[in-house]
């Protein structure tokens, strides 16, 4: 047994990942000394701390909070003159290269039943159009129109990081300056079983890509961040490939991240009904906070103000201009880790794979809106839901390409 494995094997047993040794023997094949390398890549007593702490101690609830509702601009009620003032101070800032954009694309388009990362599944518009391609429109309309090109970040995850980037070159990255495109992965996280352990695939840990809130380590560690900085970037839009409706690097948006003179500005959209299943933007004992349904109370969700509009109705829709400053000081802050029970495919110790045919492992993620506890406030821009916010997450019904269908965009 080469030392690395013995070690690996005795790591594994100390945090009650003993079941590991199986998969290292016999102790001398090379793929025992590969997989031993991989494990003492990990911080085993971290990985079950977070299991622990999220899936057997449960999530312990403050009933005693003050909630009010958070700075919201009604895009739609701001008068003509208003929107054309904020438009032009969102263009002006990105004529001077102050500004930049960042696509959250580490997904793939498995519940959509496509087989490719999300971003290059076409929609059913009246003019065929993929995520990635809309997205890309959008930002060449808006740096057209300000006369400067924006710097565009693609964060995806090592599952689909090539695929993403042959798909830009295959179609030319639509017409974009590929110069201007910058493609970084997200960091990743084991995956662990219903109990805590650890799965094993083609003689390596399991991982999965770490949430959206990886965002702001992954703009560090690739480097992004520090070229943003060079660059005299001061502003950076931040949102998800889901939306097909978004509006990139919307200037009336910018404009009011600029006149708020806030680190960090959101859209949102309002509620269908106080009872729909989403979280709301919030402040909390006075801080900002992204509440979940199941944590307001059914009176707060439920009041309305003079205008019969939700008081706390405002579901973010991932897009949001954070000061680089913010992104700086956020890359090595801790954020929560989340957890979603999913199928994850696994090996046997004899290499057998297994694909399950229910959720049987836990993957652990962080979210964007815990970056909130860093910052003293945070003011929200509602847009008009019809206009602004088409999420694609299903395969047909309900937040699906079908409610798309022959439709024309922008």
């Amino acid at each position: 047994m080469s030392e690395r494995v013995k070690l690996a094997a005795h790591t594994a047993a100390k945090y009650d990942q003993g079941h590991l040794d199986r998969f290292l023997k016999p102790y001398h094949k090379a793929e025992s000394d590969f997989l031993a390398r991989d494990i003492l890549s990990l911080d085993m007593g971290n990985i079950n701390k977070t299991y622990n702490s999220i899936i057997k101690a449960g999530k312990s609830e403050d009933a005693d909070f003050l909630l009010e509702p958070p700075e919201v601009m009604v895009k739609y009620e701001v008068s003509e003159a208003e929107l054309r003032e904020l438009s032009d101070t969102g263009s002006k800032f990105i004529a001077e290269g102050r500004f930049a954009a960042v696509t959250m694309a580490g997904g793939q388009g498995t519940r959509l039943g496509h087989d490719g990362p999300k971003g290059t599944f076409v929609l059913p518009l009246k003019e065929p159009r993929s995520l990635f391609q809309i997205q890309c429109e959008g930002l060449k309309r808006v740096g057209d129109m300000a006369g400067n090109q924006i710097p565009w970040f693609i964060m995806t995850s090592r599952g689909n990081h090539e695929a993403t980037v042959d798909f830009f070159r295959e179609n030319s990255y639509f017409g974009y300056d590929k110069n201007l495109v910058r493609f970084f992965s997200q960091n990743e996280v084991p995956v662990v079983d219903l109990n805590g352990k650890l799965l094993v695939r083609d003689n390596c840990i399991v991982r999965a890509p770490d949430g959206n809130g990886g965002i702001f380590a992954a703009l560090a560690s690739s480097g992004n961040l520090e070229i943003m900085e060079r660059s005299g970037v001061e502003k950076v839009f931040v949102c998800g490939i889901d939306n097909a409706l978004i509006r990139m690097a919307d200037p009336v948006f910018l404009g009011y991240a600029i006149r708020n003179g806030k680190q960090l500005t959101s859209k949102s959209v309002l509620k269908r009904s106080f009872d729909e299943k989403a979280g709301v933007f919030v402040r909390r004992n006075g801080k900002p906070y992204y509440i979940e349904y199941t944590e307001i109370p059914e009176d707060k969700a439920a009041a309305t103000d003079r205008n019969g509009n939700l008081l706390f109705g405002d579901i973010g829709i991932v897009a949001y201009v954070y000061d680089t400053a913010l992104l700086k000081n956020l890359a090595d802050k801790p954020l929560p880790y989340h957890s979603a029970i999913k199928k994850i495919p696994f090996c046997m110790p004899d290499g057998t794979l297994i694909e399950p045919d229910k959720p049987n492992a836990v993957k652990f993620e962080s979210f964007i809106f815990d970056s909130f506890d860093y910052v003293d406030d945070i003011a929200v821009m509602r847009a008009d839901r019809s206009e602004e916010f088409a999420p694609i997450k299903n395969r047909t019904g309900e937040d699906s390409p079908e409610v798309l269908a022959g439709r024309s965009l922008l």
